[in-house]
């Protein structure tokens, strides 16, 4: 199969690999694996270190660490959806300083919904940027130390997905697994702990339910005003229903309408974490302008990353029970053009704000 996403679709639904097949490819786990280190190891380790901590300073350098990689190896989707989503963790920070929610939100809840956004994009780089770094090196030299992941707690679960993909090049099958991955290990890491602080949930509900910004949002199309495609993530709470709204939005980004437009827009436009990136008649990052949202940048709103003590277990025990199902299939996404209810809302936020004046 090339390294593309699988083209067999069923009713909407892209098949990824029966049950027998999932059990298969996880069978060679073990819990006490042994560990091989070689001479050269412990340089490559140390380059590998010092390039994850350089890429994981901010949302800003980790967002532009994806796309670069993403140039260089297209045939790793996940990492173009890895950019376009920390983008949009971005967009979430700032908003905590913008028009909207700086008014309304404590500053004590601003700075502690920060630190979660921060300490999860951040998580999620240092576990997946090793990975890609091998995978890299795999890549030029035709082998690696897969061993060298265990020094940066990267679970084992992911090991056997990598080595699938070497033979078979199945783009799909290994973005499942490294969603899969990346939702599981903040589950454990963070989400479980920081969802029994009550405050901060019940913001977290309110800005769901009442205020509709959860959503994950695509720009694509022509600018300066880009048209949105993307997905309302419901119930933040359930790890399960992240891993099947990461899968559906691995399918609208990788949509022959979507895909190329939003690369392009990626390209073209730098991440600065505004959301005058990609409506800049609506948004902007000057709060003097009292006909647009502010929406700040990210060194003007956050200029020092915070982040939340988290333990470096693994989260993947070798029972597959829990995330079977997730490598059987990739639903489809349903409705995702998101323009219109936007341009909605924005309209409404923007006569809210006009009163205040």
């Amino acid at each position: 199969m090339s390294r593309k996403m699988r083209g067999t679709v069923i009713n909407g639904t892209i098949p990824l690999l029966p049950v027998q097949e999932v059990e298969a490819i996880l069978q060679p786990w073990q819990e006490d694996q042994p560990i091989l280190f070689f001479p050269d190891d412990r340089k490559r380790l140390h380059h590998m270190e010092g390039q994850t901590t350089l890429g994981n300073r901010d949302n800003l350098t980790r967002t532009a660490r994806y796309l670069s990689f993403y140039r260089k190896h297209p045939e790793i989707h996940w990492v173009f959806l890895a950019h376009m989503v920390s983008r949009n963790a971005g967009y979430y920070m700032t908003d905590l300083r913008g028009s909207l929610l700086s008014g309304v939100m404590p500053r004590r809840i601003q700075r502690e919904f920060f630190s979660f956004l921060e300490t999860c994009n951040a998580a999620i780089f240092e576990d997946a940027y090793p990975q890609l770094m091998l995978y890299e090196e795999w890549k030029e030299r035709g082998s690696c130390n897969w061993s060298l992941l265990s020094k940066f707690q990267v679970s084992s679960f992911m090991k056997p997905f990598w080595q699938a993909f070497f033979k078979s090049g199945d783009s799909s099958l290994l973005t499942t697994a490294l969603i899969i991955n990346e939702q599981m290990l903040i589950e454990n890491r963070i989400v479980s702990q920081w969802m029994d602080q009550k405050d901060l949930t019940r913001w977290l509900f309110t800005l769901q339910d009442s205020l509709g910004l959860t959503s994950i949002l695509f720009p694509y199309g022509e600018g300066p005003s880009h048209s949105l495609a993307g997905q309302i993530i419901y119930g933040f709470d359930d790890v399960h229903a992240r891993i099947e709204a990461g899968k559906k939005l691995y399918r609208i980004l990788f949509h022959p309408h979507i895909h190329q437009s939003s690369l392009r827009y990626a390209l073209l436009r730098r991440h600065t974490a505004s959301r005058q990136d990609y409506w800049p008649r609506v948004y902007s990052n000057t709060p003097s302008n009292i006909r647009t949202l502010y929406s700040p940048r990210l060194v003007d709103a956050w200029p020092d990353a915070i982040r939340l003590p988290y333990p470096s277990r693994d989260w993947y025990k070798g029972d597959p029970s829990e995330i079977k199902r997730h490598l059987m299939a990739i639903p489809p996404p349903g409705t995702f053009t998101l323009t219109k209810r936007w341009r909605k809302a924005v309209s409404g936020m923007l006569k809210s704000s006009s009163k205040d004046y």
